[in-house]
């Protein structure tokens, strides 16, 4: 109805109306600009006196003002600054991408980048902090950019996270030098050394820039301070029984220490241990630090949790001290710490180990196929075995299989699917060189994925060479060690029929009454091999022992040579019902036990 009024008003009236409307228009925009200059006013002291609450309110009813005001830029950066300050984050970073937006062309558009970037950041986006600050040309805005960027790669340890950084960034000189740091603190044989030239040619990078150990010299002693810091948890095993409480796994590691130092005392070498119990607490372990005997320490056996070995990791790479962890196999427990050691074969070095074993057999990789789950674990398990076989043939592995253990039926049936699908690829080539899978390896410690990889191979009739994880040995029937083709990877392998082992089993029921534990016997092993070390090469072994072979009491021979964990790795076949063993050193040829 009022269209059709309005259509019907004379000519004068409706002219008359619309200049009208005009004057009413330009009087409110001017009434607005009055607004917006004095309230922009008025925020700006608020937010000077750090009133970031107030601050916000009063610009909020003008961040939509129209986009021709040159103070409506202004408006939305500082309703976002405040925003910031006041800790809304999401609601400053809708804010200045908002900006980027509306005002691309604004002359303080880099300044928005720079917080963009910087809000991205702490979110721990760090590619679309890298992306904001890429835009930003001016010198004190881009040196501040580099010292964040040099900050936060500073807490990225993961080589594979800065390597994908540096292949979206390949000129930025910050990631290069953190990419080239981390390949160099890792042992050779673990390192991409292509990659570390390739950077280190691009800027002019010397490892000499890296070398947290330059400059140490090795004391010897006529005893050494030995800090032993494991996880007791006095206060919670006092109430239990005596016969539980035995059976800490703790103790029985304590043990061994123990034994093997008393053994040392009677060859001439003292060590003097002092042992706190870290619990499972950052916060213990912290104070444990405190301790005047940490400052005077020249080695340190443990901590065992991942919650405590950040904290005593940083402490032993800043007072240059060598700490070994006895028990773990992860390489994450001795990172970027050049003075932290594994006792045990780490999880790459176990599988580097099964590929140069399966290598030996000249088994061509579109013969090999590979087993896992998805822990990662397993999933680091798989992947270094497959990047060792690839890098030794150039050529790619058949296949990788993930499996879900919570789903293993239907990953039992897509593990036949795969076999059947390469053995048809393979008949289809017609060629009896390359027919069939030869090799399978499973990259997991888990029993339920092994019993079921073994009955995917008896499903499909297939008899490949299987290579898995000792823990899963004693599963086993007779008749599957007798009839398949099966290889265990053993790091922790010992061998009964030894002199020493009789020895030490001896000794060990002498002091104690009882036959050494596992963890009893990781112990004294550590202990003996650890005080040798220092008495024969002083105070900082690690940097003289590369040649040196220790043949072991209960376990098998170790060797570090420039790596941080142990690079002999026996490996356990059956062959006419008979155990052969064969150590392997990572990733030679091996030598016959």
């Amino acid at each position: 109805m009022r269209k059709h009024l309005l259509c019907a008003m004379p000519l004068r009236l409706w002219g008359g109306a619309i200049c009208c409307a005009l004057s009413c228009s330009l009087a409110l925009a001017e009434t607005n600009s009055l607004s917006i200059e004095s309230q922009y006013k008025k925020a700006k002291t608020l937010y000077d006196v750090q009133s970031y609450e107030a601050c916000e309110q009063c610009l909020a009813p003008w961040t939509d003002h129209t986009a021709d005001h040159p103070l409506t830029p202004y408006v939305c950066f500082y309703h976002a600054l405040s925003a910031y300050r006041k800790g809304d984050c999401r609601l400053a970073e809708t804010r200045f991408e908002d900006i980027l937006k509306r005002f691309p062309q604004w002359n303080q558009i880099q300044e928005v980048r720079y917080w963009c970037g910087q809000l991205r950041a702490e979110n721990i986006d760090l590619t679309a902090a890298l992306d904001h600050w890429g835009h930003i040309t001016d010198p004190l805005l881009a040196e501040n950019c580099r010292q964040l960027t040099e900050r936060l790669l500073g807490d990225i340890g993961d080589v594979e996270a800065l390597r994908s950084l540096y292949e979206t960034y390949p000129t930025d000189v910050s990631i290069a030098s953190r990419l080239y740091e981390r390949l160099s603190q890792q042992p050779p044989g673990q390192r991409d050394a292509a990659l570390l030239q390739k950077v280190a040619e691009q800027f002019d990078l010397t490892s000499e820039r890296c070398d947290t150990t330059a400059g140490i010299h090795s004391v010897k002693k006529s005893s050494y301070n030995v800090a032993v810091l494991l996880p007791f948890f006095m206060e919670s095993v006092r109430p239990q029984p005596i016969a539980e409480w035995k059976d800490h796994f703790t103790l029985h590691l304590y043990q061994g220490i123990r034994a093997a130092t008393a053994d040392l005392s009677q060859l001439g070498i003292e060590l003097n241990l002092e042992v706190f119990d870290t619990q499972q607490e950052a916060t213990t372990a912290k104070a444990i630090l405190e301790h005047p005997f940490m400052q005077q320490a020249d080695a340190i056996v443990g901590p065992l949790y991942a919650s405590t070995i950040p904290v005593v990791s940083a402490f032993s790479k800043a007072h240059r001290i060598p700490m070994f962890n006895p028990l773990s196999e992860n390489a994450e427990a001795i990172d970027d710490n050049p003075f932290a050691f594994l006792f045990q074969s780490s999880l790459e070095t176990q599988a580097r180990t099964a590929a140069t074993a399966t290598l030996e057999q000249k088994i061509r990789p579109s013969q090999i196929g590979v087993v896992c789950s998805n822990s990662k674990a397993d999933c680091t398990l798989a992947r270094a075995y497959r990047s060792c076989i690839e890098e030794a043939t150039g050529e790619d592995v058949a296949f990788i299989l993930s499996i879900d253990e919570e789903e293993i039926q239907r990953s039992l049936n897509s593990l036949c699917q795969t076999l059947l699908e390469q053995e048809s690829e393979s008949i289809e080539n017609n060629s009896n060189e390359t027919r069939g899978l030869r090799c399978l390896y499973i990259a997991s410690k888990s029993n339920l994925i092994a019993a079921n990889v073994l009955s995917a191979a008896a499903i499909m009739k297939l008899n490949p060479c299987i290579i898995g994880d000792e823990r899963w040995l004693p599963q086993l029937t007779l008749d599957q060690l007798q009839t398949l083709n099966l290889r265990f990877v053993s790091s922790r392998y010992t061998d009964a029929t030894q002199q020493a082992d009789q020895f030490l089993r001896k000794r060990f029921f002498e002091r104690f009454g009882e036959m050494p534990t596992l963890h009893a016997r990781i112990g004294y092993e550590l202990t003996l091999f650890l005080g040798k070390m220092l008495s024969k090469y002083g105070t900082h072994f690690e940097q003289k022992w590369q040649k040196e072979f220790w043949p072991g009491v209960g376990f098998f021979a170790r060797h570090y040579g420039r790596s941080r964990d142990n690079q002999l790795v026996p490996i356990i076949a059956f062959e006419n019902s008979k155990r052969c063993v064969k150590l392997y050193r990572s990733p030679q040829q091996p030598q016959d036990v």
